[in-house]
């Protein structure tokens, strides 16, 4: 089995520029060509002008870092962005019911193709939302 560091601290939003934030996760075992790679998690957090937050492939969800995404705004929007980085959502759907989950095209297939229940509001497309059409 290979090694992965990760970037410390875990479970912590790092801010990279105003309003914008990384999240690294837990190192998870992922299947290519019939190996099991280590793959290291990491999400971002846009926070809109709105001050809605939009969690853009959302990593695995603990108390811990659910406090401290809590404390820097309201999260609005989920988005799994491919086909490899949407197992996190659910529970954050559950965190969060009232906000919105998109995915990329494929995402619905290949999550069912693993056992992955998961329902999102919409597809994304060539057009931005409305939502963040404007700031993204």
């Amino acid at each position: 089995m290979f090694s992965v560091e990760t970037y410390a601290p875990l479970d912590t939003p790092k801010q990279i520029a105003p309003d914008v934030w990384i999240v690294d996760g837990p190192v998870i075992g992922f299947q290519y060509a019939g190996l099991k790679l280590p793959f290291p998690t990491r999400m971002t957090i846009i926070r809109l002008n709105s001050g809605k937050l939009f969690v853009h492939s959302p990593i695995r969800l603990n108390e811990t870092l659910r406090a401290k995404v809590d404390a820097l705004g309201e999260v609005s929007y989920l988005i799994a962005s491919n086909t490899i980085h949407y197992a996190g959502v659910p529970d954050w759907q559950k965190a969060y019911p009232d906000a919105k989950a998109f995915c990329a095209p494929g995402v619905i297939k290949r999550a069912k193709s693993v056992g992955i229940s998961v329902d999102f509001d919409a597809e994304l497309a060539d057009t931005p939302e409305p939502e963040w059409a404007n700031e993204i």
